[in-house]
């Protein structure tokens, strides 16, 4: 053994490396202390369940509830479902914000619970609130509502008035004039701008629309009576119609009450509901003479008295609306115009998708509900393509109705038609309902028009 031989440094080393690290861990240590927390606080509170908590968890469909949601962190995404209209942060205008970033544990906020419209029964949907790769639900059920904003029975009753007092509607007639007269005064006492418009025939030449004789009918003015619910934004109006004058010509039982006193009702419903109820942009609600002739009266509205200055953002057709899902009859809901092979108004249709299937819960299914984009024309929506506006056609049952253009379109025809009034109101429901969601959703959306094709 060699006495000269030099003591081994390897302890030493092992030693010295375990200072440093001892070291580093009081220093990180200490600096999440500084920060307010520790490591173990820090990895705990990503493991850590969220929560998410919804009052009331049950609600009535059709009305506009108040509800709080309660998490257990700040700082997250809330994702509403699409069963719910919100209403902006003040509390004003209705919205169709999906995301809300929520910076408190507590949030309250008020919104429109849509009503199901489904087959299944199912009316439950989630909240989902969403922070990291973290998430947690709510579950929301929605009940029949009592008090709806706009309904199927409202519809049948401006219906059955209008019939029962207005039956022989055509162009010139006595109540022709009376039932004009009638809709501008729910108008005025709605707190509408009202006005009856009076067209002579000599001035149906060089319009929108162009000459396009039916049933030529000389004697007596195109009438079209107008209601404007201001707002906002007066530059961009939406506008609501459906044509009152009627094509039966038998002056004993015709009532013209598919075509199209149903569409005038179920303007005027809307009309009714939207009275007071807050919208950014100005909405007109019309209903059209001489579209049996031709289109004649929305061709020459739009044509001569759009005002300077405005554009017509969105306009809803109602024509023959109503004997349809959940009856054995389609409910079309046609977007257009359709000019091309895609899709023309991509986020107009995407709206009304989400709203049809996803809020109401409407069967997928083309044999009941057909949304599609489409060029059928043969009503007042074609006077408003021709000034590049988008539309939505609402139809039901079309020409394999039995007495459509006939002395038997009659409300009790109706009636029979579908297996009894209850059975009607529920059709009349659907399409109100359906309507209803889509204006308060296009008087939010300022990007419908994003993506769309230029025809010119």
């Amino acid at each position: 053994m060699d006495d000269q031989a030099p003591t081994p440094r390897r302890p030493m080393l092992r030693s010295r490396r375990g200072v440093i690290v001892a070291v580093a861990i009081v220093a990180v240590v200490v600096l999440a202390a500084v920060l307010g927390g520790n490591v173990g606080s820090l990895f705990r509170s990503q493991s850590k369940p969220l929560r998410l908590h919804l009052e009331p968890a049950v609600a009535p469909g059709g009305e506009v509830t108040t509800f709080t949601v309660s998490v257990s962190e700040a700082g997250g995404t809330l994702v509403l479902p699409w069963m719910l209209l919100p209403k902006d942060d003040n509390g004003t205008y209705f919205d169709i914000t999906r995301n809300v970033t929520l910076v408190e544990r507590t949030w309250s906020f008020t919104a429109l619970v849509m009503p199901a419209r489904n087959e299944t029964g199912t009316n439950m949907t989630n909240l989902t609130y969403v922070k990291g790769e973290r998430n947690a639900t709510a579950p929301l059920e929605r009940t029949n509502g009592t008090s709806p904003l706009v309904s199927g029975q409202g519809f049948y009753d401006n219906l059955a008035y209008l019939t029962s007092n207005y039956p022989h509607r055509q162009t010139g007639r006595r109540d022709h004039y009376a039932a004009a007269a009638w809709i501008e005064g729910i108008f005025t006492a709605q707190g509408y701008e009202s006005e009856t418009h009076h067209y002579r025939w000599s001035d149906r030449i060089g319009g929108v629309v162009g000459f396009r004789p039916i049933v030529p009918r000389p004697l007596g003015d195109i009438l079209v009576v107008t209601g404007i619910k201001r707002g906002e934004v007066d530059d961009e109006w939406i506008v609501i119609g459906g044509h009152f004058d009627d094509a039966a010509n038998d002056r004993s039982t015709g009532e013209g009450a598919y075509d199209d006193g149903a569409g005038t009702s179920l303007m005027l419903e809307y009309a009714r509901a939207l009275s007071d109820i807050p919208l950014r942009h100005t909405v007109m609600f019309a209903a059209w003479g001489g579209e049996e002739e031709g289109l004649y009266g929305s061709d020459r509205w739009v044509t001569n008295d759009v005002p300077p200055g405005v554009s017509i953002k969105f306009y809803l057709n109602l024509d023959m609306t109503g004997i349809s899902y959940p009856n054995p009859s389609t409910f079309h809901s046609w977007v257009g115009p359709d000019m091309t092979e895609g899709i023309d108004h991509p986020v107009l249709f995407g709206l009304v998708e989400n709203l049809t299937y996803e809020g109401m819960g409407m069967p997928r299914d083309l044999g009941k509900v057909e949304l599609i984009e489409s060029d059928f024309g043969r009503s007042d929506h074609v006077s408003f393509w021709h000034i590049d506006t988008p539309t939505v056609f609402f139809i039901g049952e079309l020409d394999t109705y039995p007495y459509y253009h006939t002395p038997d379109d009659t409300l009790a025809k109706m009636e029979e038609f579908v297996g009894g009034k209850e059975n009607l109101i529920a059709g009349f429901d659907v399409a109100a309902w359906n309507g209803m969601l889509i204006v308060l959703a296009v008087d939010a959306d300022d990007q419908i028009h994003q993506g769309e094709v230029d025809y010119q």
